[in-house]
């Protein structure tokens, strides 16, 4: 698991987008604001074929830009993966462009939970979106120092903020982009996958794992969301 005491981690914030320019800007502003500027940051991100300027935004930003021609979210995320771990990153997110950091605190909160737990891949789950989004009610956290199991159950897995390494992806291997294709479940698979792989756990409350707490630190840009594939495509 890292660990960041005693040396300068190489940590990288991979991103996927397409056609939201306004909620990626939130979000690398957000960024900025937050991280630990005691670690070497790279940030990575894959436009899907975007056409409302995001990509000239990005080309003005000190960012590690890879283009794709529309071929889906889970291509992106193991473009994302080769950039990240041929720089040598010792741990990663995987966000999506509508995530916003609310204040410092969130890198540190995964970093410790990841140390602490022996498990590299930790989920985000915002209850706040699940209410929203869903209607399974199943949206009360339950806390366990030091993690806080916040998935209710496996299927509610959300894909919005969620950790890698090296190590994770050593075992794990890649998204399956034949399965899901270009949009879909994709993410909770390869959750579903890493805790086969002893990289998170399902437990007796539901799992997987997040960090504690970690819903003070990590929002969605909910008023702002429009979905990268209009319903019923």
């Amino acid at each position: 698991a890292p660990n960041s005491k005693g040396y300068r981690m190489k940590l990288a914030l991979c991103i996927t987008t397409y056609n939201r320019l306004a909620c990626l800007q939130a979000m690398l502003s957000s960024f900025a604001k937050t991280r630990d500027f005691r670690h070497d940051w790279r940030v990575y991100i894959v436009d899907d074929g975007s056409t409302d300027g995001t990509v000239e935004f990005l080309r003005s930003q000190a960012v590690h830009l890879v283009q794709q021609p529309r071929l889906g979210v889970h291509e992106a995320k193991n473009r994302l993966f080769e950039a990240a771990l041929s720089d040598g990153c010792d741990f990663g997110w995987q966000v999506d462009d509508d995530v916003v950091f609310r204040v410092s605190g969130w890198d540190r909160a995964y970093i410790d939970a990841a140390e602490a737990s022996g498990f590299e891949h930790l989920v985000l789950y915002d209850s706040a979106w699940a209410s929203q989004h869903r209607q399974d009610g199943f949206t009360r956290l339950r806390t366990n120092q030091p993690l806080q199991s916040a998935v209710p159950t496996p299927r509610a897995c959300q894909g919005a903020c969620w950790t890698f390494s090296p190590s994770v992806v050593e075992r794990v291997g890649w998204f399956d982009v034949v399965g899901f294709g270009p949009c879909g479940y994709g993410h909770a698979d390869y959750t579903l996958r890493a805790c086969r792989a002893g990289c998170n756990q399902i437990n007796t409350a539901g799992g997987p794992w997040d960090a504690l707490h970690s819903e003070r630190y990590v929002h969605l840009q909910r008023s702002r969301y429009m979905p990268a594939i209009p319903a019923g495509k």
